[in-house]
């Protein structure tokens, strides 16, 4: 069969190419699909809403800022927790939700791509650390839901 330009066109050669572009089309389905399910992964789940019972305590903020560099937190989110590696815990931008339960489930859990799971800590020692980085926030005081 020859095309417009007068060029013996392979079937062979259109069968493979209808193949890859079939296979290409079911990959960008799947990767779609798997985005759309680390969206919902991403939800923080908390219910009820649990609020840190030692938020503004001076001495568990201390303790809170010791945990941080003991459980090597300042590693991935730096000395000051405006990020590095891991992403600014003391800006109102939070990609798993920022309310206590929330960073709370984050520690606890782990997360997704990077955030190891620290559930050897107790809640308290994680509400500590919760209060700590909350002591350091220096967002709009509109966006603080603590």
């Amino acid at each position: 069969m020859l095309n417009r330009k007068g060029i013996r066109r392979n079937k062979r050669w259109n069968r493979g190419l209808l193949s890859l572009l079939i296979v290409l089309a079911l990959l960008a389905a799947g990767l779609a699909l798997s985005q759309a399910q680390t969206a919902k992964e991403i939800k923080c789940t908390p219910e009820p809403v649990k609020l840190n019972p030692y938020t503004g305590d001076p001495k568990a903020i201390q303790e809170g800022r010791q945990l941080y560099f003991k459980y090597n937190c300042n590693g991935c989110h730096s000395s000051t927790a405006a990020g590095g590696m891991g992403p600014n815990l003391v800006d109102a931008a939070w990609l798993y939700g920022g309310t206590d339960a929330c960073v709370f489930e984050s520690i606890k859990m782990g997360r997704p791509k990077g955030m190891p799971a620290f559930g050897s800590l107790t809640d308290d020692e994680i509400w500590k650390i919760i209060a700590f980085l909350r002591s350091l926030y220096r967002g709009p005081q509109e966006k603080v839901t603590w």
